[in-house]
């Protein structure tokens, strides 16, 4: 059976066994016989005879040679700088475009939800809004009863009689001045009380109410 060709001509290797009689009709005028044992060729000429060709020496690859001495380094080429010919335009390539930055403006802070938890609940401020713009929702406990234990809702006693109509009641300057001090001390009070319980609140809080409780203070 043929191993290669080229053209239209083709090679065949065969046991001498297998190998065409000379004018064989079937014979191909070009194609080659190659004998595997003997290592011999035959060539089919025009008038379809055989001829031998010779012996054809098989070898293997030997091994590597030693890598050669290093050549002599060769002159320096001249550089592009006064080349007349110009180089290819370079591209010019837009990178992302960057997140939008924050304005401005100054930080708001506003008060949200007052919520009245029950006693033994610790305060607490949450954060309802944004680091920009803080809504902030309390949740105050109540204080003790005078037992020191929660009571419960008394039932509702009946409606009492309409009294009679009482006389203006006057209040002075001084009276009006001692109750909003005592009612500023009152707030101050619960300012640094909400302080003392949200060490951990946002910086923004924290920062506003010791402003506040500040300004209460004067």
């Amino acid at each position: 059976m043929p191993t290669s060709h080229r053209g239209k001509n083709s090679v065949y290797s065969v046991h001498a066994s297998k190998l065409p009689k000379a004018f064989d009709p079937k014979l191909v005028p070009g194609d080659i016989y190659f004998l595997q044992e003997e290592r011999e060729s035959y060539v089919v000429t025009v008038d379809r005879d055989l001829v031998l060709v010779g012996k054809l020496l098989c070898v293997t690859q030997g091994p590597a040679g030693e890598t050669g001495a290093r050549g002599p380094i060769g002159w320096p080429g001249k550089d592009g700088s006064n080349s007349t010919i110009p180089g290819p335009a370079g591209k010019s390539i837009q990178g992302p475009g960057g997140p939008i930055g924050l304005d401005g403006r100054a930080a708001t802070i506003h008060i949200g939800k007052v919520t009245t938890v029950p006693h033994g609940k610790g305060a607490s401020v949450v954060n309802v809004g944004t680091a920009r713009d803080a809504i902030l929702d309390f949740q105050i406990p109540e204080g003790p009863s005078r037992d020191g234990r929660d009571g419960k809702d008394g039932a509702t006693g009946p409606r009492g009689e309409k009294g009679e109509r009482g006389d203006l009641l006057y209040v002075t300057d001084s009276e009006l001045k001692a109750a909003f001090d005592k009612l500023k001390a009152k707030h101050a009070r619960l300012i640094a009380h909400i302080l003392k319980k949200s060490e951990n609140a946002h910086p923004l809080v924290k920062a506003h109410f010791k402003n506040l409780l500040a300004e209460l203070q004067k």
